[in-house]
């Protein structure tokens, strides 16, 4: 992906950023794939003391400061040996190559120490640079031995989204203990994975700040098995 592409389409969805920060109150918070920052930049400005962002280029230019930001090879493992209250990790697995994901997943084992909140593209979504789309399963077979979904926020985040792949793909997990309920966690698994069959229509969108609810237009199609 070229470095520009970012500042060049600048998409930021400003209210399930919102939503996170005010459910959980990170004091610090590290975006994993963040590309110029700006969703940082939101939790910051929200309150965030600390945001740390790592991406594989040196953009050149960014919301970020320097010491703000960390240029790593996302195809390889990060230890930055130390926790963050919350990790995010958005529509940058399918950028990597076949097998890297694998790294990817390591390094946000590695520094969440709670909450972490991902998203995939998967097989079919449109965009630029998707070399390595997944099925839904396929990140759940990934994440599920360490984490456990909160349904009720992911699908909150969802439906307070208008980008197209934030209403579809992104999971709020937390860090699976021996408290977990095993059945409330394998019913949570088992209710965004039938989300995740049900067909959807990708619609396309022009590079935009989104601040506030349900300020576009959400097709009445995107579900098409719900509408016809």
């Amino acid at each position: 992906m070229h470095p520009n592409f970012h500042l060049e389409k600048l998409f930021i969805d400003l209210p399930p950023f919102k939503y996170i920060y005010q459910r959980f109150l990170p004091e610090n918070v590290l975006d994993i794939g963040c590309g110029i920052g700006q969703y940082l930049k939101i939790f910051n400005k929200l309150g965030v003391a600390e945001i740390i962002g790592v991406d594989g280029f040196i953009p050149q230019q960014s919301f970020l400061n320097s010491n703000q930001y960390i240029c790593h090879d996302l195809t390889k493992p990060l230890d930055l040996q130390r926790k963050f209250d919350l990790v995010i990790c958005l529509e940058v697995a399918e950028h990597l190559p076949s097998g890297k994901e694998l790294n990817l997943i390591e390094t946000l084992n590695n520094h969440a120490s709670n909450i972490l909140i991902f998203s995939a593209a998967e097989i079919g979504q449109p965009g630029n640079g998707h070399i390595n789309c997944q099925p839904f399963e396929y990140w759940v077979y990934l994440l599920k031995q360490n984490w456990s979904p909160m349904l009720t926020e992911t699908l909150f985040f969802r439906c307070i989204s208008s980008f197209s792949w934030f209403r579809r793909n992104p999971i709020v997990l937390q860090k699976k203990t021996e408290l977990t309920s095993e059945n409330s966690y394998l019913k949570s698994w088992d209710k965004l994975i039938a989300i995740s069959q049900i067909p959807y229509k990708w619609y396309g969108q022009k590079s935009q700040i989104i601040s506030e609810m349900l300020e576009i237009e959400i097709p009445d199609d995107v579900y098409p098995s719900f509408t016809q």
